[in-house]
């Protein structure tokens, strides 16, 4: 689905990457730097900084901006978790997604 996206741990140390699912004509998925500034976190490039990744998610989520030709989607499986426990079973045991969002609560 364009749109859907995960963010994981960059190689760029403390900094993190969002992968997305582009839109037509060429559908492919595109990688965007999220750093750490003393402003906030952004996505690189773009002009608003964010105090959580949470925040970020969310904001992409709404607006498209930031360069990116779409909002964020969330898998339809993240989406349809209810609870904690249904979304850890849907990630099954990633251990690095867990991480992020313990770092977004």
């Amino acid at each position: 689905d364009i749109g859907v996206f995960m963010v994981r741990n960059s190689s760029k140390a403390g900094n993190f990457a969002l992968s997305m699912r582009q839109p037509a004509p060429h559908p492919y998925v595109q990688h965007y730097l999220i750093q750490k500034t003393e402003k906030g976190l952004q996505v690189q490039g773009a002009e608003h900084f964010f105090d959580t990744l949470e925040e970020l998610i969310a904001h992409y989520t709404d607006y498209i901006s930031g360069g990116m030709p779409t909002n964020l989607t969330l898998p339809q499986a993240v989406a349809d978790a209810m609870t904690p426990s249904e979304l850890r079973h849907v990630i099954d045991r990633d251990e690095e997604f867990l991480m992020l969002l313990e770092l977004a609560a």
